[in-house]
């Protein structure tokens, strides 16, 4: 869990009585209070770069997430028309979210902490080609009407040819060392605190 260290002020500490004699034989008592300097962090706004991005970055998690879900083998291997109808359904939402994350990618690449856009490349380039094999092995068993199963083995070959990629994606969001401030940022984005994302940092 994310926390945000406030340090408040501490409770006042009494000093020692001052005596002042005046003039007549009054003796006064003055009671010196210290309060240590408020030293209390800003908090990050929900309109800030940082609060944005991570809010757009926990929702390219999200639909990593849901990807990992799709990504399910059809149930019958033995009806090839059965088959050949599972295969459109996994491949055409698999194609549908690989889109939407290529398409918040985009969005991350002008980060407002540099450090991290070596990791948004690395992902673009890992889930561009994990989308570009799913399309295909899509196109090919759409093509093959009625299917065959010579069709059926290119599909499923192609289509595997994009789990590596894809799997090392997931890896690369689970595995990501993001800076201070958009950590800090992270328990101010919606779509961060509704997956419970926290994010963490060794800088």
């Amino acid at each position: 869990m994310l926390l945000l260290v406030v340090a408040g002020c501490a409770k006042p500490v009494e000093g020692l009585p001052v005596a002042a004699r005046g003039a007549g034989t009054t003796t006064q008592s003055v009671t010196e209070t210290t309060r240590p300097p408020k030293t209390t962090k800003p908090k990050p706004k929900s309109g800030t770069p940082e609060v944005r991005w991570m809010n757009r970055f926990c929702t390219m998690s999200k639909r990593m997430i849901n990807v990992g879900d799709s990504v399910q083998a059809p149930t019958n291997t033995t009806n090839l028309t059965v088959f050949r109808r599972q295969f459109l359904d996994m491949t055409g939402r698999l194609v549908g979210l690989l889109d939407a994350v290529l398409g918040d990618l985009r969005e991350l690449k002008d980060a407002p902490a540099p450090a991290v856009e070596p990791m948004i490349k690395e992902l673009t380039k890992n889930v561009t080609e994990a989308r570009d094999a799913v399309g295909q092995a899509k196109s090919r068993m759409e093509s093959a009407n009625p299917p065959t199963e010579e069709a059926y083995g290119a599909a499923v070959n192609r289509l595997s040819e994009g789990l590596p990629p894809l799997q090392h994606s997931v890896e690369l969001v689970g595995a990501a060392d993001l800076p201070d401030e958009l950590v800090a940022a992270a328990p101010f984005a919606p779509t961060c605190v509704e997956i419970g994302a926290t994010p963490t940092t060794t800088r």
